[in-house]
């Protein structure tokens, strides 16, 4: 019972949240979007680059800079950033 009473509640919310409100998209979905290409390696240069200004350039370890931007870009293991890397454009 309690269960119906919520799901009827969340279902008039819902409504009410929406209420007068148009729709963005003209038959009601989203369009599809298809990814043509991942510029992951403009994303690490843009990494890099925020490292630099941080100063953690002080360091003078690129080793540590690669796990550190590679860990930003997909947080996995130490291992796994050996992929991230190889997969950069």
């Amino acid at each position: 019972m309690l269960k119906i009473k919520t799901d009827w509640i969340f279902l008039i919310s819902v409504a009410k949240i929406h209420e007068g409100q148009l729709s963005l998209f003209v038959d009601d979905r989203p369009p599809l979007i298809l990814q043509q290409q991942a510029c992951a390696r403009y994303l690490y240069d843009q990494l890099l680059s925020v490292y630099q200004r941080l100063k953690f350039t002080g360091l003078d370890d690129q080793v540590f800079a690669d796990l550190v931007i590679a860990r930003l870009i997909e947080p996995t293991s130490k291992l796994d950033t050996i992929r991230v890397l190889l997969n950069l454009d």
